[in-house]
């Protein structure tokens, strides 16, 4: 499933882009790929969080902790290794997801200047969502303490800091600020997505502003990553020692 999944995916969409480019302009070919970099975004994150939500949780409703504190093995070695055990299936899910997209080699308009750009920001907005599902879901795993809960605490956490905290955002503005603050953009700085969008298409009047709002996204996504971590970090050592 790890190697499988993402590059049939990943390849069966791009032979299909293949064949739609042909039958469409440049412009329009650019759109259907960058739309199919944005799903791509969305479904590694969720399939990934569905194949590692047990990660902590699994040891503990199995009752595996005691016999990993008489291995004398410490709390933070044995985080560290789930953690990056973890982080090694979200690396061969993405680099799976690269190599399905060969075909697109022959796809002209995609080695343009527009087309290298919008498949650099794609890239970084994948490595952005799966590093934020990584960090939240080893969290949820650890909090969860039951492989159900941990999958829905973790399924529920990503979505919100991937989108849901900039629709609630958008939504508040929309309503009570609108003549106050660009909405569009603020709700882009809590959210991978938003910001990729808005950086690759932005408004004719925020050109010189969506770059450093992009920035600021991206160190925010990766502040929350290393904030997850630590976390994931303190809680499984509580339960460690407590347990």
């Amino acid at each position: 499933m790890i190697l499988g999944v993402p590059f049939g995916l990943s390849f069966s969409a791009c032979l299909t882009f293949i064949a739609v480019s042909w039958a469409n302009n440049e412009h329009a070919t650019l759109e259907v790929f960058f739309g199919w970099l944005y799903l791509q975004a969305v479904l590694l994150p969720m399939l990934f969080i569905a194949i590692t939500g047990n990660l902590f949780a699994k040891e503990a409703e199995r009752a595996n902790l005691d016999a990993l504190r008489v291995s004398l093995l410490t709390a933070e070695t044995v985080a560290a290794g789930k953690l990056m055990a973890s982080f090694r299936v979200a690396y061969v899910m993405v680099a799976m997801a690269m190599i399905g997209m060969a075909p697109l080699i022959f796809v002209n308009p995609l080695w343009t200047g527009d087309g290298l750009r919008i498949l650099a920001y794609g890239s970084i907005m994948l490595g952005t969502c799966m590093l934020t599902s990584w960090s939240v879901t080893a969290f949820c795993s650890v909090v969860g303490r039951r492989m159900a809960t941990a999958l829905v605490l973790s399924f529920m956490v990503t979505a919100m800091h991937l989108i849901g905290f900039s629709m609630i955002l958008f939504a508040i503005s929309e309503s009570f600020f609108r003549h106050s603050f660009s909405s569009e953009r603020w709700a882009g700085l809590f959210s991978p997505y938003f910001a990729t969008a808005w950086v690759v298409y932005p408004q004719p009047t925020q050109i010189e502003y969506e770059g450093i709002f992009w920035i600021a996204s991206l160190a925010l996504s990766l502040f929350t990553v290393i904030l997850f971590v630590a976390l994931s970090f303190r809680s499984f050592r509580t339960t460690y020692s407590r347990d």
